[in-house]
């Protein structure tokens, strides 16, 4: 499993909402996996919330927020260019799942891609843009093949 790469909103800034409202927005995007127990949403001693699936797991920390957002998948790539981070999301999360997403992201007052898209990391990034720009098509780049 890759190191999580850890975020932070601009410090002093307090332009979040709190753990309890995001686990709620969580809960309810998710519901149905969470009902089928494809997810989990596990909330550590500290007040993080994981959402974890088999093979990621998204962490929001830091309330009023959420100030850090990572995602750890395992296999990652180290270093992947855009269109290969971009692919490997499309992998993982399926349409239902972006669109979960965007609805706890827009409920969140956009500050989980915010925070993401603060990382620097390509797979954050690549998975900020995903949340925010349903527009380019919920499928991998074409011309990404290299076959």
């Amino acid at each position: 499993m890759a190191s999580p790469v850890i975020t932070t909103v601009v410090p002093g800034e307090v332009n979040g909402v709190s753990r309890a409202a995001a686990e709620s927005a969580l809960r309810d995007a998710f519901a149905a996996d969470l009902a089928s127990e494809e997810l989990s949403i596990l909330p550590d001693a500290d007040g993080a919330l994981d959402l974890v699936a088999d093979d990621w797991t998204l962490h929001l920390d830091g309330w009023p927020g959420p100030r850090e957002v990572w995602l750890v998948v395992d296999d990652e790539p180290e270093d992947p260019d855009p269109a290969t981070a971009r692919d490997l999301l499309f992998g993982l999360l399926d349409p239902g799942r972006l669109a979960a997403l965007r609805a706890v992201d827009a409920r969140l007052g956009g500050t989980v891609t915010a925070t993401l898209r603060q990382s620097g990391d390509p797979l954050s990034m690549a998975l900020a843009g995903l949340v925010t720009t349903p527009d380019e098509g919920d499928a991998p780049l074409a011309g990404a093949e290299n076959s």
